[in-house]
């Protein structure tokens, strides 16, 4: 049976100073919650001043940024059995979506890194989880980084942590998908280095010149000198205004083409 977790967010707080506690360093602080309540939390067990004073500004951070977490008992066990339940039921549309979702936590999530607390939850673990349930089923993967992002978006939403974790972390991948993408990569490389291209339909470097002194003193020097230096296509070059030319840094941002109309 879950248990319904009931976040408190903190609305205002009030932080001491770094101060001897059991001969060790640290601090305490006083959260003032949103049911009217306080809390005093304290951080201590540090053996010199300075490292309290250190871990005192980046909890004052936290604190202003409002990432800083008072839940630091609850494991991923807990929380994914209260998230499915009281949560993720009411979004769940469909029967396959809601077996999906059960599977991926009662028989993945929980079992591998249920007793983990959700503030000890790292990149590297949740890595490691995906590394695993992949040799199970790579769809089931798929299935399960997609419940842990969504289930700890939540979990920061109401502050139970200060940042989501697997926001970022990706699916590894498997030696022989590491293998083929290189051979694959090899081999576009060998299909673009064997492009062959008619020399006579290309100019050299001698008719390149000639044909921009030629156009010199006409109107389309600079289509020119964009198409011969640039490569830019017609439809490019006609496009181009002033205002897409930057004179400070050297540069031509192409934003638009030009084209004749055709009707049909």
């Amino acid at each position: 049976m879950a248990v319904e977790l009931k976040p408190v967010r903190y609305i205002d707080y009030k932080i001491y100073n770094v101060t001897k506690i059991k001969n060790k360093y640290g601090f305490r602080i006083i959260l003032y919650l949103d049911d009217n309540s306080t809390r005093t939390v304290q951080h201590s067990g540090f053996e010199k001043k300075e490292k309290a004073e250190r871990e005192r500004c980046s909890v004052i951070g936290q604190l202003e940024n409002r990432t800083y977490t008072i839940y630091t008992d609850i494991t991923v066990k807990t929380y994914f059995e209260y998230w499915f339940e009281f949560k993720a039921k009411n979004r769940i549309k469909s029967y396959n979506s809601y077996m999906s979702y059960r599977n991926a936590i009662f028989n993945h999530i929980i079992p591998k890194i249920g007793n983990v607390k959700l503030v000890c939850l790292t990149k590297g673990i949740i890595e490691k989880l995906y590394t695993q349930v992949k040799e199970y089923s790579p769809n089931v993967c798929r299935i399960t980084q997609t419940v842990l992002k969504s289930g700890l978006e939540d979990a920061k939403r109401d502050q139970f942590i200060p940042t989501n974790e697997a926001k970022s972390v990706k699916i590894p991948k498997t030696k022989e998908e590491i293998e083929k993408e290189v051979t694959t990569k090899k081999d576009e490389d060998i299909k673009y280095h064997t492009l062959v291209i008619d020399e006579r339909k290309t100019y050299n470097i001698e008719q390149l010149i000639t044909l921009i002194n030629a156009s010199k003193e006409t109107p389309i020097y600079m289509h020119v000198l964009f198409a011969t230096l640039m490569g830019f296509r017609k439809s490019e070059i006609i496009g181009i205004k002033y205002s897409d030319i930057d004179y400070i840094h050297r540069r031509i941002m192409l934003d638009r083409q030009l084209r004749k109309k055709y009707r049909r």
